[in-house]
């Protein structure tokens, strides 16, 4: 009765402990090709333009800024999140070529949060207006039995693309 018990102890445990864990900083978490770097395009309106247009459709689009600095010509956001705008990878690509964020497909239930933030920077270089924009800190997460299970996650693109000709 002792070892039994001993042996669903460790059991749980190790379930636990592999729930905890993180996921691995530079390992290829999923099979596709995904924006890893900043999205950058530029435009021929000036910055002011593409500042205060940048700035309206954040603010209507709800999206909380954490850090915005005109001068320096960045905006960051807070954490939002990206539950209603993420798809499941399956074969390398995703299922919704719409969607702003890939998820691995485990198999294993359901997603329940997905989140992030981003960051964008805006400039003038050589008479165009340029605009970086990269999403970041991207997580999503399956909860169930206390256990915190992250899941690999990252930017299709699509988000960076439409802010981007949105400005033009």
């Amino acid at each position: 009765m002792k070892k039994l018990f001993i042996a669903i102890l460790f059991s749980f445990l190790s379930i636990f402990a592999m729930a905890q864990q993180q996921i691995p900083k530079g390992q290829p978490l999923l099979k596709g090709n995904y924006q890893t770097t900043a999205y950058i395009d530029s435009s021929s309106k000036t910055f002011d333009e593409v500042w205060s247009k940048v700035v309206d459709v954040l603010s209507e689009n709800g999206i909380s800024i954490k850090i915005i600095d005109k001068t320096s010509g960045i905006i960051t956001s807070e954490n939002h999140s990206f539950i209603n705008v993420f798809t499941l990878e399956k074969d390398g690509a995703p299922k919704d070529p719409n969607a702003w964020i890939v998820v691995r497909d485990e198999g294993m239930g359901r997603i329940q949060t997905v989140s992030g933030n981003f960051n964008i920077r805006i400039k003038t270089v050589n008479d165009k207006t340029v605009i970086s924009i990269k999403l970041n800190n991207i997580e999503a997460l399956k909860f169930g039995g206390g256990m915190r299970v992250p899941f690999p996650a990252q930017s299709t693109g699509v988000f960076e693309k439409k802010i981007a000709e949105l400005v033009k």
